[in-house]
């Protein structure tokens, strides 16, 4: 594996976009591609069609998923065009470099304090939907724990938590933390909300 080690990706390659990347750009990553995942994975994955990533990231997450054309993707795939990357998709991307190189890095302080910032901007959207009259049901640390399982979940699977966040606001506060928590669940495909009691009963639970 000396040539992975030779064949690196820096910070600035990764937050690229797919459609402004240069000839010379595609040739590191085909050769980023080889050394870490060798000539016959190469091969085959040439000949299959995958998404059109929309960053270097993205694709050098999962390239067996993602496709960049001019490197891993059928002649015939079109470059899509350039998008505007989210809050979330940027505080993802500082991780990357040591994901992709498979090394284990430890967050820094400033990194844990900017994923709290943004849970709790998360959990900010979340409590302003909650309606006058089903306020007093409930605490901001309880606001606060279902925005952090959300993001969670996205880290893992690599979906919009904001997306999430804006479906879960749309719930029955009045029903309490227990059933709003059950919906949560539904939404990241989790166990199916509690009814009944259940639901009533699950209503303090922090």
């Amino acid at each position: 594996m000396a040539l992975a080690r030779q064949v690196s990706l820096d910070r600035y390659l990764l937050s690229k976009r797919v459609s402004v990347l240069s000839p010379e750009e595609k040739q590191l990553l085909i050769q980023w591609y080889i050394a870490t995942r060798g000539k016959r994975a190469y091969a085959i994955d040439r000949r299959r069609s995958g998404r059109v990533a929309l960053t270097v990231a993205q694709w050098a997450r999962k390239p067996n998923r993602y496709d960049i054309p001019g490197v891993d993707a059928p002649e015939s795939t079109r470059i899509p065009s350039a998008k505007t990357l989210s809050e979330y998709q940027l505080l993802q991307l500082k991780k990357l470099p040591h994901e992709v190189s498979g090394r284990a890095r430890p967050r820094s302080v400033e990194e844990a304090r900017e994923e709290k910032r943004y849970i709790k901007k998360l959990a900010d959207r979340l409590w302003i939907s909650i309606p006058e009259k089903a306020r007093g049901k409930w605490r901001y640390i309880q606001v606060y724990n279902l925005a952090k399982m959300v993001y969670r979940y996205a880290k893992e699977t690599g979906a919009d938590p904001e997306v999430i966040i804006d479906k879960l606001s749309d719930a029955d506060w009045e029903q309490g933390y227990g059933y709003v928590k059950g919906v949560m669940h539904e939404l990241i495909g989790g166990r199916v909300a509690r009814s009944g009691k259940s639901q009533a009963h699950g209503a303090g639970d922090a």
